[in-house]
């Protein structure tokens, strides 16, 4: 089951730089989630991008050799789901959505208690490690 429903994307354009409108602050939440799933420090999951956030955005950007702007780009949202629907799917038991909510974090918990690792449902360093596949974090 999904942890949210998709958001429906509303971008300025379609380019490598389009960013969120306005009317994208669920899709901002989702953003959130994600990055802090993935060990981004990006503060409260509130649907505003704030200083966290933005830096968060800013780390993801440099980390996957993005236009570093600290916008919430479509290429920057696009890469965060998709690199999550890959934790998803290693982390097994659990619909590849992209979106990194309880669902998610349970799964990811699990997969560490079987692995015998730190137990948080964050995906970091050593949980990408076991579950082979490259991680580009913080």
């Amino acid at each position: 089951m999904s942890d949210e429903q998709a958001p429906d994307l509303e971008f300025e354009s379609e380019d490598e730089t389009a960013v969120a409108t306005k009317a994208s602050a669920r899709t901002v939440r989702i953003t959130q989630m994600d990055l802090n799933g993935l060990a981004y420090a990006a503060g409260p999951v509130d649907g505003i991008i704030g200083p966290r956030t933005r830096q968060a955005i800013k780390e993801w950007q440099f980390n996957w050799q993005l236009a570093v702007t600290g916008r919430l780009t479509s290429r920057t949202y696009h890469t965060l789901t998709a690199h999550v629907r890959v934790i998803q799917v290693a982390a097994g038991g659990i619909e590849a959505d992209g979106i990194y909510g309880p669902a998610t974090t349970e799964a990811v918990k699990r997969f560490q208690r079987h692995h015998h690792l730190h137990v948080d449902g964050i995906a970091g360093p050593a949980t990408h490690a076991a579950m082979g596949i490259k991680y580009q974090g913080p």
